[in-house]
């Protein structure tokens, strides 16, 4: 009876002690953290053979700890361990390939998390398909960038495009359409970023040659009703003319200029009008930048710049900048030297704001 009675209370604390230990708790009652964190990796993507993979985030949230860091490791289909480098890696072989994810607490409970990531062959890899489009165009149109497409997956993909104009120098894409306004090769590259993070790319050029401008209205005619209740001007003893009328009118597009020479009987090639354009809203015209236009009755016009204590011809600029102008000669008027019974002329010259 005695050994019987011994037996009892022992059995009673192993019982005592199972039953703490089942309910997460010490020897002291005190609650013990036996949860692990819960492991949320993102929707894994489709890689490619020798492009970069950024593995997708997961986030590990513990009960106890909030979140927690997760550890990534990654086996190639082979069963070999791939080194990963800032959530990055480079595979060289296509197939499946396991994403593990490691999360553990400050309690020592640890969470693991597997996923397949898709590797396919370089020459799976998607291509941007590019529409129809014109490789050639002239300076002062518009042009339309074709239509592009990228799919991954039956998924489009957004494709993001960038012009630039001969020079390099980036040009503004509105609407899907682009100004041309130089002469040379226009570059559109067509980008777009992969599932996995790789990115693909296109480039196509557009050659864009000399257009001639015009401006509605410019025709040398200055009977235009814009001029009408404008007063003019008169000028005498430029280069030869006998006299010439200006008027001139502002719009929002730039300067519009009339010359009335129907007064000259002596009309040549050689003779010309001077057009001065200040750099600082005063009448000077011998400070550096300031500019001239030079326009000719055969239709020529030439521009300059002051430069260094002169004026120096410069190249005909960019079509924005570019200026038009018109010249209707008169009744019986040459450009030949030396006449004496020419009908004069009359002509029209736009300089658009982008000049001035």
């Amino acid at each position: 009876m005695t050994r019987t009675k011994r037996l009892i209370p022992i059995l009673f604390a192993i019982c005592l002690a199972m039953a703490l230990f089942a309910c997460g708790s010490d020897g002291n009652g005190v609650k013990r953290d036996v949860t692990p964190p819960v492991i949320t990796p993102a929707e894994q993507f489709v890689g490619y053979v020798e492009d970069e993979v950024k593995i997708n985030s997961a986030r590990a949230v513990d009960d106890e700890d909030g979140e927690v860091p997760v550890v990534i490791e990654v086996f190639a289909p082979s069963g070999k361990q791939i080194g990963v480098i800032d959530g990055k890696f480079v595979p060289h072989e296509s197939g499946e390939y396991e994403i593990v994810y490691y999360a553990t607490d400050r309690s020592g409970n640890t969470a693991e998390k597997r996923q397949i990531l898709t590797v396919r062959a370089a020459a799976d890899k998607p291509r941007i398909e590019i529409g129809d489009h014109k490789s050639s165009v002239t300076e002062g149109e518009l042009y339309d960038i074709p239509v592009c497409t990228v799919s991954e997956e039956n998924k489009e993909i957004a494709v993001h495009v960038e012009v630039t104009d001969p020079t390099g120098r980036d040009v503004n894409v509105i609407g899907g359409k682009f100004f041309v306004d130089r002469i040379g090769v226009y570059v559109m590259r067509f980008s777009a970023t992969l599932s996995g993070g790789s990115k693909i790319a296109k480039t196509v050029s557009v050659i864009s040659s000399y257009g001639q401008k015009t401006v509605n209205g410019v025709d040398g005619d200055i009977s235009d009703e814009m001029y009408t209740d404008v007063t003019r001007t008169i000028l005498g003893g430029l280069r030869g003319l006998e006299s010439i009328y200006v008027k001139t009118v502002r719009r929002s597009d730039g300067l519009y200029l009339a010359f009335d020479a129907s007064e000259d009987v002596r009309v040549s090639a050689g003779e010309r009008i001077e057009v001065f354009f200040d750099v600082d809203g005063k009448a000077k015209t011998s400070t550096d930048g300031a500019k001239k236009l030079c326009v000719f009755p055969d239709g020529r016009i030439e521009y300059y710049e002051f430069r260094r204590g002169m004026y120096k011809i410069q190249t005909t600029p960019d079509y924005a900048e570019r200026a038009v102008y018109a010249v209707k000669l008169g009744r019986g008027t040459t450009l030949a030297a030396g006449n004496t019974d020419d009908g004069g002329y009359t002509a029209e010259l736009f300089v658009p704001n982008a000049y001035l």
